[in-house]
């Protein structure tokens, strides 16, 4: 619009046309990205080239345009745009990615548990295969590439997308360890998945182990599945096998007897080995987290079985907890750079071994100089209590996390972060920007409300309150538009209304999303193709209680009382995630949980709480705040439920009088308010 009063428009031709119209040198790459586009495009191709706008045709002798190959199978959206390029272009298909095809012949999910199909074409997997591996390779710090590489990118690009259905995902991570092994190959199983899933199923039978089959082979050697190529292919052979990995991780005391009830030969356990995941796996977030204190050309692949076995080989029947802990931190100092000491930690040090000089070998406990044996990160100093204990180290854990995700978003100018509602991915994504060396981080929420023009901006009518001057429209940025041109050097152009906006190097974004087997969650393709997506796993129990359950308990309750409803709050929170459809049971709800135990306590003393009215008070909430969202279907286990409960724990109902009393008077006076009312 450019009079309101003559009712007069104008059109201000795009960067694109007024090249095409000069005559200058144009490449269109990313068409497959709008098929409607490219379509009206192809008469570019002719010899006598044009465009049709707005019903005109518009002849452009001078449109000097090429148009680039997509990537992978994808096509254009145009005919003739494809068949010009293949044959101008042909590429030699390259050979298929055993793992692709592994998730192409997965059966479909009904329930969208997983992806229906592969996210990417072949050849864009594969060109984003070989990037996440070098990728890996670097974080590494390994000369050479490994299979263990190639592992790693595999689970970040696609593994991890399947972890909606547990069987599904066992599966893909089995048969990656499968098809790139270990050389050479490493014949031990993890032990410590095996306890956990002993630790829940104290009486194995054969059907179990054939039930579990994949969540338990993905821990043992390739030798135990490599003859199942499919997820329903299981056959005998390969359920003795992991029976006999399953014996061997049992306490030896129980052995024997699970040897003959599951038909297992009791020579074959005994060689049979094994190493410890959560240590392996703790180790590994500590070296990728302080990745800068290492010493100078550590493999961290490499450093993690190195330092997992010698912190096995670390006598336990002869050694206190304080003097294993004081073994295992040395072990690990060793990889760590030592700061060079300052005269105090010298004198120290001299005065240590002058104690060693007065005192026999064996009469001076390690335990008093530990301070001066060895130095760590300041964030591991708990990390040799946490392995004695053999507790994953969840700090670790998260930072391990952050770096990943601070390095993925310094290569990366978009990345995706999915998980499960609550976990933090907001909160993370916040501490990434920090990290990285952003002062600020704008959040901007979408959902289906949101238009175009709200994001991006548009015509906005310019009226003159003031005077007689003629209204006109004048196009105003959105917020995604200030935010771009914020910033200059060109990185990535962005084209909106026929205006350039150029990014600089700062520039980055992090979407953060659900998984797809969420209800009405799903990435647009172009954009999954496009950009790298990590996955945030669901918060363990220890986090959450951490986190989330015991800083939001009555600072007035002893710690004995804290942890005993943090307990009730974590097993009453996992039977509910089994009753809930979906995955509706999120983080969240245990803060809604909590909310409802602050307001029933708002009615009662604050002191004086015994462990009986926790347990009541704590099954409370969640009937106040989950009930209602458990189906028909799972009514009759939610009743069993609560039975359960009220025979596991004793309770004493009597904290729960007050609000009950509360909401009994407010009944009264509206019921007394609307005397036609039905409150039944």
């Amino acid at each position: 619009l450019t009079s309101q009063n003559n009712f007069t428009f104008s059109l201000t031709n795009s960067l694109l046309m007024e090249a095409l119209i000069k005559g200058r040198p144009i490449i269109l790459n990313g068409l497959e990205c709008n098929p409607e586009l490219a379509a009206n495009l192809e008469t570019l191709l002719l010899p006598a080239p044009y465009l049709f706008i707005h019903g005109h045709k518009i002849d452009l002798p001078k449109a000097q345009v090429t148009f680039m190959k997509p990537l992978g199978e994808q096509t254009t959206g145009s005919a003739l745009i494809d068949a010009i390029l293949s044959s101008s272009n042909s590429r030699q298909q390259s050979t298929q990615n055993p793992v692709y095809s592994l998730l192409e012949s997965l059966p479909r999910s009904c329930q969208r548990n997983y992806p229906d199909r592969p996210p990417w074409t072949e050849g864009d997997f594969q060109h984003r295969f070989e990037r996440q591996v070098e990728s890996e390779r670097l974080m590494d710090g390994s000369p050479e590439l490994l299979p263990c590489h190639q592992r790693r990118a595999l689970h970040v690009l696609l593994a991890k997308a399947y972890r909606g259905d547990p069987r599904v995902y066992s599966f893909i991570k089995a048969k990656i360890a499968g098809y790139y092994p270990d050389q050479p190959a490493d014949n031990r199983a993890n032990r410590s998945a095996l306890e956990q899933w002993l630790a829940q199923h104290p009486n194995p039978k054969l059907k179990d182990i054939r039930a579990h089959f994949w969540m338990l082979a993905r821990h043992c050697p390739i030798t135990v599945h490599q003859h199942s190529e499919e997820l329903d292919d299981l056959d005998k052979k390969s359920v003795q096998q992991l029976a006999a990995y399953i014996v061997g991780a049992a306490p030896r005391t129980r052995q024997r007897f699970l040897a003959r009830k599951l038909s297992v030969n009791w020579q074959e356990v005994g060689q049979k080995r094994f190493y410890n995941g959560n240590v392996r796996s703790t180790l590994r977030d500590t070296l990728i987290a302080h990745r800068s204190s290492l010493k100078e050309n550590t493999v961290i692949s490499k450093t993690v079985g190195t330092l997992e076995s010698q912190i096995s080989s670390v006598p336990v029947a002869e050694q206190t907890d304080q003097q294993k802990s004081q073994q295992i931190g040395e072990i690990l100092a060793a990889c760590f750079i030592t700061p060079k000491p300052d005269r105090e930690e010298n004198f120290c040090e001299a005065f240590s071994q002058l104690f060693c000089w007065f005192w026999p070998k064996g009469e001076y406990s390690g335990s008093n100089r530990t301070e001066f044996k060895y130095l760590l990160p300041e964030h591991c100093q708990d990390l040799p209590d946490a392995l004695v204990a053999q507790q994953r180290h969840t700090r670790a854990r998260q930072e391990r996390r952050l770096v990943q995700l601070v390095r993925a978003v310094q290569e990366h100018p978009i990345v995706f972060l999915q998980g499960e509602a609550g976990v933090g991915k907001n909160f993370l994504a916040q501490a990434v920007a920090a990290r990285a060396g952003y002062p600020t981080c704008q959040v901007i929420q979408l959902g289906p409300n949101q238009t175009s023009e709200t994001l991006f901006g548009g015509q906005k009518l310019v009226d003159h309150p003031t005077d007689n001057r003629d209204h006109h429209t004048e196009f105003r940025e959105g917020p995604l538009l200030r935010w771009a041109s914020s910033k200059d050097p060109a990185v990535l152009v962005l084209h909106y209304q026929g205006r350039e906006y150029r990014l600089s190097e700062k520039h980055r974004i992090i979407l953060t999303g659900h998984p797809e087997h969420y209800p009405g969650r799903h990435l647009d393709d172009t954009l999954k193709s496009r950009v790298p997506t990590f996955f945030y796993n669901p918060l363990p129990d220890t986090v959450l209680a951490r986190a989330i359950i015991l800083p939001n308990l009555p600072e007035a309750w002893p710690d004995s009382l804290k942890q005993q409803a943090c307990e009730r709050i974590l097993t009453l929170f996992n039977h509910f995630r089994e009753l809930l459809p979906g995955d509706l049971a999120t983080p969240r709800d245990i803060t809604d949980v909590l909310a409802t135990v602050r307001q029933i306590l708002s009615h009662c003393p604050a002191t004086g709480v015994t462990p009986e009215q926790v347990n009541a008070l704590v099954r409370r909430a969640f009937m106040d705040s989950l009930a209602g969202a458990v189906i028909d279907e799972y009514r009759q286990q939610l009743n069993t439920l609560n039975l359960w409960y009220q025979g596991q724990y004793r309770e004493d109902p009597a904290i729960m009088a007050g609000v009950d009393r509360t909401f009994d008077d407010f009944l009264q006076q509206l019921q007394a308010a609307n005397p036609d009312g039905d409150f039944s």
